[in-house]
This record gives C-alpha cells, structure tokens and sequence, in this order.
C-alpha cells in the first residue's frame, strides 16, 4: 500500500513491541507494506517476558532507548514503539521508583476505569514513558528528534467525567490522548492545547511536516500544522458491527446509525 511511511526516504525505520507481531497478523500488514522495516519483537529483548504482552513497557522504553542511543547520531530514523502493558491481565512488575496507587471507587466510576489493576497499569505506561524521555534527555538523539504520544483507544463509554451527549454519542472509546514533544530550541512546536479535530491517520503526515519532509498522501490524514487544512478539517470513525459510523466536523458529531442501533 502506498503509506506516507515510505516517503520518509533514507530513514531507518522501525517497530517496536514487547510481545509477538503475528497478533492480528500485525508483522505482515506491515513488513509488506513499509520498506525496509525492522521489526522488533519477542524474542529480540533482553528482559523477561511478564505476560502474553512481552515485556513490561518500562523494559521495552528502556531498550528502546539504549537501541536509539548507540545509533550514528547522522543517521535519521523512524520508529513505532508500541506499548501494552495496559491491556488486560494488567501485570504491573515490581520497577524501581513505581508505586502502585489505590483510587477511590468513585473516581474509578467516574474516570471510566473497570477495577484497580486497570488504573494502575495505565499509571505504569505513564511512569514508563516518562522514564523514556528522561533517558532520552541524556542520550544524543533528544535534542533532534519528535515524539508523538498517542493511545490507540479510549476506555468504554462508561463514563461519568463527560457532557451527556458525548456519552450518548459513544465517543469516549475512540477518545485518545495525542501529545507532541519536541527539545524547544528545535523551534517546532509551541507550548499549548488544540482543540483542533484530529485522528490517528494525521500523524505521520504531520510528522513529514515537521521533519521538512515532502510527501504525497493518499489517504484522508493531514498535516495538523498545515493552515490550509484549518477550515475543513473533520474526523471519520468507522462502525463495526452495531455501532454507529461517526463524522465530527467542528464541536457536532453526526452519526449514522444504519448499522443496527
């Protein structure tokens, strides 16, 4: 498939996982569709697996890190890391400087949260990825290189911390944190929040942006930074099953509800 990925030309490109890729044949869709990927997975890592997952996520940050750090500092890369110690059975590793928190069931109701081990194991991703950075910061390629942070779902929609119609709507699984970090005398991004409507098909066209990279995409992403998108930019959420297809334009949500509900 043509994926803006490949116009990232001269990068060495890769995936990172604690766990193994033949999940959802996830080694294929993108071995055969990235040129010259590397794929890293179970069996590549040093640290012990704690669960179906792989590896804790601190374990796999901190190789991530060590992998990124030995690099030749003029070799440009692309890399996916891909984090899942937040997915159930929720293992939390004893890990230095963590500790485990125990919330009040009312926050857990309200935050969307279904149980403890759920809360913490999310607090652990957190403290994870911030070890990363922290490491990152004392490594060479810091100060030359762009995150982005972002979840591939949201917690169910039994929420209590949103406006009404957004729970009716169901939009609080597909509701994601995306954060954009850069070293500021790179003089990229500005501190600040967008309430810009954006989804995951965006980032690695404005990832190109950032890098001054020209590209072609043939799919629906855009450039976040891109002025010309400003007044037109919408979200697609495609339905599966009963649920409903969604488009959000702006601060409405139209939904198709052909699909069964």
């Amino acid at each position: 498939q043509r994926v803006v990925g490949n116009e990232f030309k001269g990068y060495d490109k890769y995936y990172l996982i604690g766990g193994n890729t033949a999940w959802a044949n996830i080694r294929s869709i993108l071995g055969q569709n990235i040129n010259g990927l590397r794929i890293l997975e179970e069996g590549y890592w040093k640290a012990s697996r704690v669960d179906v997952w792989g590896i804790s996520d601190y374990d796999l940050f901190k190789e991530a890190n060590e992998l990124f750090a030995a690099r030749n500092p003029q070799q440009p890369f692309l890399a996916v890391i891909q984090a899942a110690s937040y997915h159930s059975p929720y293992t939390v590793p004893e890990t230095p400087g963590f500790t485990p928190h125990e919330a009040t069931e009312e926050d857990l109701r309200n935050y969307g949260f279904e149980s403890q081990e759920e809360y913490n194991s999310m607090r652990f991703t957190d403290f994870a990825l911030g070890e990363f950075i922290r490491w990152a910061k004392t490594a060479g390629y810091y100060h030359n290189t762009v995150f982005f942070i972002l979840g591939d779902h949201g917690l169910n929609d039994k929420v209590n911390n949103m406006p009404e119609g957004y729970i009716n709507a169901r939009l609080a699984p597909w509701h994601t944190p995306m954060l954009i970090h850069a070293a500021p005398e790179l003089g990229l991004i500005a501190p600040g929040e967008s309430m810009t409507p954006a989804s995951q098909v965006d980032v690695f066209p404005t990832a190109a942006g950032l890098a001054g990279i020209a590209y072609n995409d043939w799919g629906l992403g855009r450039d976040l930074f891109d002025a010309r998108y400003d007044g037109s930019r919408q979200v697609y959420i495609g339905g599966k099953d009963t649920e409903p297809i969604h488009l959000i334009d702006g601060d409405y949500c139209y939904l198709d509800n052909r699909a069964g509900e």
